[in-house]
């Protein structure tokens, strides 16, 4: 049957019409008919219709040739006509996934008990896995009651209670955070679990799916160290730039390195530029070491300043220098 097959596609490139005689088996009686080669050839795989392969004759018929050819369809005029846009296509493409890429980010929250915006970065705001809320440092240390100052829970007394609270958010709720929390202790065993790689690429990677910067983050870094998981630029660059579209300035400063890497310059200190206009420090330098190459000019570089130093202002306070002093003591 599939060389009978065969025989029928050949046909068909030939784009003539036949005459087709056959034999219905079930009938047992001769009938012949005009059909275009194609039509024919996706009637005989039909199980309704039991062909006898050995009876198949093809007749060509040059008078059928002044038969209507039929209409192209809409789909195939754009399968026809797209090698002439593809290539602006593409162009249009990434030009737009760019202006989306260098965008200035979304604002932070801001801490709900001293109501001024969340720092840039993630490990200077505490996460409350009680009832899910995200406070800065500040509020964190200043807090004097073993409660929680929302839900007044008390605080967990032991590492299976802190871990028993992360499992309930996410089994209950699907916390981001909480997720990104649970992964970050099986990475380094931390509360008394002991390291499980695999286990922390599985909690980010749902994160990540869920909508989690930090998960994006994280599965960036994995795949671009090929740490646990193949090495794979490419995959880690496109988690990075998801997270920094999300406003994950770790993630950015990574693409700007990565950026500045592969020789462009001046995409690497966009990146830069908007992670510091944010108050990422580490960007802040890179700018400054752009402009003392000439890559920056001076009224970028000063704009650049400003920008950072309102970011650090906004996000300033007399309890966070205080907790900062504190954790830096702790280092």
């Amino acid at each position: 049957m599939m060389n009978d097959v065969g025989r029928y596609d050949r046909c068909g490139k030939e784009r003539e019409r036949c005459v087709v005689y056959f034999l219905f088996s079930s009938l047992g009686q001769e009938s012949t008919g005009i059909y275009s080669s194609y039509t024919f050839c996706l009637a005989i795989t039909s199980d309704n219709i039991k062909f006898i392969p050995s009876l198949y004759v093809f007749e060509s018929i040059q008078a059928a040739r002044h038969l209507p050819k039929p209409q192209a369809t809409q789909s195939h005029k754009k399968v026809a006509h797209r090698p002439a846009h593809k290539k602006a296509c593409r162009e249009k493409a990434r030009e737009l996934f760019d202006e989306k890429l260098y965008a200035q980010p979304p604002r932070k929250e801001e801490c709900p008990i001293c109501m001024i915006p969340l720092p840039c970065r993630d490990e200077e705001c505490t996460y409350m896995s009680c009832c899910g809320k995200q406070i800065c440092i500040g509020c964190r240390y200043c807090l004097t009651r073993q409660h929680c100052p929302f839900c007044n829970t008390a605080a967990a007394r032991s590492n299976e209670e802190s871990l028993k609270r992360l499992s309930d958010r996410i089994e209950k709720f699907n916390d981001l955070e909480a997720m990104m929390m649970l992964s970050g202790h099986y990475r380094i065993g931390m509360y008394g679990l002991a390291v499980d790689r695999s286990k922390a690429f599985e909690l980010s990677q749902r994160a990540s799916e869920l909508g989690s910067a930090a998960g994006h983050f994280y599965l960036g870094t994995l795949y671009y160290t090929g740490d646990g998981v193949e090495l794979d630029k490419k995959k880690s660059v496109n988690h990075w730039q998801i997270a920094a579209i999300m406003g994950d300035m770790d993630a950015r400063h990574n693409l700007g390195i990565v950026e500045a890497e592969n020789g462009n310059i001046q995409r690497s200190l966009k990146h830069f530029m908007i992670a510091a206009k944010c108050g990422y420090q580490k960007s802040l330098d890179g700018v400054k070491q752009g402009f003392r190459l000439g890559h920056v000019t001076k009224e970028d570089f000063e704009k650049t300043l400003r920008d950072y130093q309102a970011a650090k202002d906004e996000t300033k306070s007399e309890q966070r220098d205080r907790a900062a002093v504190i954790t830096r003591a702790r280092e």
